[in-house]
């Protein structure tokens, strides 16, 4: 997954890409792994907890959905 970012990060000339869980059944994501220049080397997974899906405001519609933003 991480050298998937990487090579996501390359290709679009991004910061940082991140990658999250999206657990439907209780309905909250979950940060499983970013990656580039500006990620701090703790464990993103470790720093930050599950958020409930309703907090992500207009994302929210777009996971429920899974259209694009």
């Amino acid at each position: 997954v991480r050298a998937a970012c990487r090579q996501l990060c390359d290709a679009a000339g991004a910061r940082r890409v991140s990658v999250w869980v999206h657990d439907e059944r209780a309905d909250a994501v979950s940060p499983l792994v970013a990656v580039g220049a500006d990620v701090p080397a703790a464990d993103v997974a470790r720093r930050w907890s599950r958020l409930p899906v309703r907090a992500l405001g207009d994302l929210a519609e777009v996971l429920r959905h899974r259209t694009t933003l």
